[in-house]
């Protein structure tokens, strides 16, 4: 498996049944967009075929984090987490972002924010880094 610059074409060939019921606009990012993200997003490639993008969008100095995953790269959870846990710390250095959000909507989810170490806020019902 591969990580490389994500690319516009990567979102639509991620097979919406091997989404897993996580769908775009949980995340908020839609095919249509796509193509903004190119060079803030990055492509998980297995075999050839994208099987997970993730990037963050940055506002007024909050980074909201995203990623949509295919029951392949599900498969491998450990590359998963040095990954993702190493672009969070790569991320964390940048100093135009005060905070990283996300949203766990599941417990499973949850779960992996507490160990990438997200803590949830009530008061913003989302969970923080």
């Amino acid at each position: 498996m591969e990580i490389r610059r994500a690319e516009a074409s990567d979102f639509a060939r991620i097979k919406p049944e091997a989404m897993d019921g996580w769908a775009a606009h949980e995340i908020r990012v839609h095919p249509e967009t796509m193509a903004d993200w190119c060079g803030r997003a990055f492509t998980a490639v297995a075999d050839g075929e994208p099987v997970g993008i993730a990037g963050i969008a940055v506002e007024e100095g909050v980074g909201r984090a995203w990623m949509i995953g295919s029951m392949a790269l599900r498969g491998r959870p450990m590359f998963l987490h040095r990954v993702v846990k190493r672009a969070l710390a790569s991320i964390r250095t940048n100093p135009l972002i005060g905070r990283i959000e996300i949203e766990a909507l599941h417990p499973v989810a949850e779960r992996w924010a507490e160990r990438l170490g997200f803590r949830f806020d009530a008061s913003r019902a989302c969970w923080m880094m």
